[in-house]
């Protein structure tokens, strides 16, 4: 709804503010749509590698400056893949 929202202007704030119910009514209409759940089944099966490589760029900002050689963007992906393993394991262990 505000795609600039980190950097609004004074007056796009005020703007926002005054349809923020409107907003968040919009909002809730969107999360109970009819076909919400299934949107969720579809997007579920492919947002892992998404979620890897968003891991990375968050954490590991030098990657960026290195994303253009596979083998070190392989390197970084796979240790942020088992990293969230091991989490996995000690929850379930718990």
């Amino acid at each position: 709804y505000y795609p600039n929202w980190k950097n609004l202007q004074e007056e796009e704030l005020k703007d926002m503010a005054s349809n923020i119910l409107s907003t968040k009514q919009e909002i809730g209409r969107n999360l109970n749509h009819p076909l919400a759940d299934k949107f969720y089944q579809i997007t579920e099966k492919y947002n892992t590698p998404y979620l890897l490589l968003g891991d990375v760029l968050s954490e590991d900002i030098s990657i960026k400056q290195r994303i253009s050689e596979p083998k070190e963007i392989e390197k970084a992906i796979t240790k942020t893949y088992e990293g969230r393993v091991k989490t996995l394991k000690k929850r379930y262990k718990a």
